[in-house]
């Protein structure tokens, strides 16, 4: 039942994705490279904070490279 944030390296909110439980998402998240408005991000370093409901986080970066 993890769920994940999609931040800028400041810590700006870009994205929310919540799981749909582990019947739907299995053991995975997928981000498709948009913000919450639907636009796709620019290139840059991302931070990744995937959380449950227990407040355990486990922080990632990912790095977006546009052609």
């Amino acid at each position: 039942n993890s769920s994940m944030l999609v931040m800028t390296l400041d810590g700006n909110i870009l994205r929310e994705i919540k799981s749909q439980g582990i019947n739907i998402d299995g053991d995975q998240l997928i981000w498709d490279g948009r913000d919450s408005a639907g636009d796709y991000v620019s290139s840059g370093v991302y931070l990744l904070a995937i959380y449950e409901p227990s407040g355990l986080i486990q922080m990632e970066k990912i790095t977006v490279i546009k052609n």
